[in-house]
């Protein structure tokens, strides 16, 4: 049971981080001008944060969460479910195997990575 709420924990943070890095404000990414504004501080830095990969967000660009972030956090929600079922062995009938839940995530990282690659492209600064 330790071992399954270890792997519950983990599988959280996991896919925090994913939409975290993702949701956080990039003015290279292509989508850049598809934003939202929050002006709580908690939920910003809860949802996004103050770094995309190594890269310190400036100032200007605090308080700003990025809607394919925000698409992100959603459209993985069910792999989490998967997840979380898989361990405590529930029967989830989203998703028949793993496959189709390695598939989505593989698809909704690289979606959001080449939205980043063809912003920086487009976008140097």
């Amino acid at each position: 049971m330790l071992i399954n709420i270890g792997f519950l924990l983990y599988g959280i943070v996991v896919y925090w981080g994913i939409c975290q890095l993702f949701t956080t404000y990039n003015r290279k990414c292509l989508s850049r001008d598809f934003f939202i504004q929050t002006k709580n501080k908690y939920i910003w830095l809860l949802l996004a944060g103050r770094y995309r990969g190594r890269h310190r967000i400036p100032q200007e660009d605090w308080y700003k969460l990025s809607i394919m972030g925000i698409g992100t956090y959603i459209s993985l929600f069910p792999v989490l479910l998967f997840f979380i079922c898989l361990i405590f062995d529930i029967k989830f009938t989203l998703y028949p195997n793993g496959y189709f839940a390695v598939a989505k995530t593989s698809i909704v990282i690289l979606i959001n990575i080449m939205d980043e690659l063809l912003g920086s492209l487009f976008y140097k600064e």
